[in-house]
């Protein structure tokens, strides 16, 4: 074989080679791709107004709700019966996720609901607060009541899920009245479970209710 021959031979198989070691590498999974697995949101449940019987098991089944919203951090499903609200709150935390009613948008007398998952269980309070950097006590020690019910939770991964049920008008002097239509809120996400430390991402925003 001649040195031409062989110098032809050499560079095809180096070309070959450097060929399939991209190939390679394109193929494989890069060290910093997120896995799918815990901390990802999991696909979001249908609404619809032809509704499903609501059950509050801390699952948001397929047209269990009639209405889904993204609110910063937050997906607020919801579903209007009668005088009364019944929601599903989910959010990526391995801490609390709150929901504030702020008709007046200026953090005044915000109506805090928290929810937290503590060993196995769900834990949801009904409280209180006012101007930029406040406690939120329970309304139960500040004069008012309890007013969220069939309250349930669970936790896939760092998936969050609560649901539980409030009237538009609890009647409660440290509630906000509900509305069909926009309502204003902030919203809330900490790092534990503890609900009086500090929130790691917060925002506001828009809570629509619409009829049934």
């Amino acid at each position: 074989m001649s040195k031409k021959l062989i110098t032809v031979f050499i560079l095809s198989t180096l070309l070959v080679l450097l060929l399939t070691g991209c190939a390679a590498d394109k193929s494989g999974t890069p060290a910093n791709t997120p896995s799918s697995s815990a901390g990802q949101e999991a696909a979001l449940p249908a609404v619809s107004a032809q509704t499903c019987m609501w059950a509050s098991d801390g699952k948001i089944s397929d047209n269990e709700y009639t209405s889904c919203q993204s609110i910063g951090d937050l997906k607020v499903f919801t579903r209007v019966s009668g005088d009364s609200v019944m929601f599903g709150l989910t959010a990526v935390t391995e801490g609390y996720l709150s929901l504030g009613i702020d008709p007046a948008g200026d953090l005044r007398d915000v109506d805090f609901i928290m929810c937290a998952y503590v060993d196995g269980n769900a834990v949801v309070g009904d409280m209180g607060g006012s101007g930029k950097h406040f406690p939120h006590p329970y309304d139960t020690v500040a004069g008012g009541a309890m007013d969220l019910t069939d309250i349930s939770g669970s936790r896939d991964g760092l998936n969050s899920i609560f649901e539980f049920k409030r009237k538009m008008n609890t009647g409660d002097i440290k509630d906000q009245v509900l509305k069909i239509g926009e309502n204003r809120v902030i919203w809330a996400v900490g790092n534990n479970s503890d609900f009086s430390g500090p929130h790691s991402r917060k925002g506001s925003g828009s809570l629509i209710l619409v009829s049934n």
